[in-house]
């Protein structure tokens, strides 16, 4: 009996300790600079490109809300707003619906990854197009 106590201790303890969500896991922090892609039409041209992250690249989001961003020889300062949980605005690349920024997507955050997505779903961009751009970023 002793033994089957022992057993369901332990495996109590272990569905806990692996049930237990990092509720301390955020974007503020340093980051590297995995890739940036920018996808954009209008009518039917489109434009793509994917920058792939070199050693030195960054986004440093402080927590004063900054951020530092350094892509090859480009640096960078802006502000930027965490909004309930996982909505994230940036001044410098959010998209302006009549004046008001709209927040981009964090998913897939986790302690060493994050993505943001900033997409005009939902806006009319001039001429009729799409616009959407995707950071990856790990530590």
């Amino acid at each position: 009996m002793k033994k089957f106590g022992v057993f369901f201790t332990s495996l109590a303890c272990l569905m806990v300790v692996m049930c237990k969500k990092d509720s301390a896991v955020s974007i503020v922090n340093n980051w590297s600079l995995v890739n940036d892609s920018v996808y954009s039409t209008v009518g039917i041209a489109g434009y793509h490109s994917n920058y792939r992250g070199m050693n030195s690249d960054y986004f440093y989001f402080s927590p004063d809300g900054k951020l530092f961003t350094k892509e090859g020889a480009s640096f960078d300062t802006s502000g930027y707003r965490l909004i309930s949980g996982n909505k994230i605005i940036i001044d410098s690349f959010s998209l302006s619906n009549n004046g008001e920024y709209l927040p981009g997507d964090i998913s897939g955050l986790t302690t060493n990854n994050a993505t943001i997505t900033i997409s005009s779903n939902g806006i009319q961009m001039p001429g009729g197009g799409t616009y959407k751009r995707i950071i990856n970023l790990r530590r």
